[in-house]
């Protein structure tokens, strides 16, 4: 399971709920409706996977996860995790911008723009 879950992690980013805005451009194209679907699975399977994983398991360097609610990171092999705080906690919800991609969010307030 581990190892599932080092290969998924790799296609999430973190994105503090206060640094969430709009971006500026050129339009993209709205994600299909298989698209979405496959990235709310990604977003499950990377929830499921982040239940396993622990801070003694090992990783790649560079990578990001949640464990045990919190932020981790992988720095030299070795997990290391921040405290999301109190009232917050560590989700791979799925991104709707882009396609085979999650997004690790702290904030339930996050987590509810995408559900509402």
């Amino acid at each position: 399971m581990h190892s599932l879950a080092s290969q998924l992690v790799f296609t999430i980013f973190i994105v503090l709920s206060f640094s969430v805005a709009p971006l500026h451009g050129a339009p993209t194209r709205a994600l299909t409706k298989t698209e979405l679907l496959a990235n709310g699975k990604l977003a499950q399977k990377l929830n499921a996977a982040f239940q396993t994983l622990s801070v003694k398991d090992t990783c790649v360097s560079g990578e990001i996860a949640c464990i045990s609610g919190e932020a981790a990171e992988c720095v030299g092999k070795k997990w290391e995790t921040v405290s999301c705080g109190a009232s917050l906690a560590c989700y791979a919800i799925p991104s709707v911008t882009k396609a085979n991609d999650a997004v690790c969010s702290f904030s339930l307030v996050v987590v509810l723009e995408f559900l509402i």
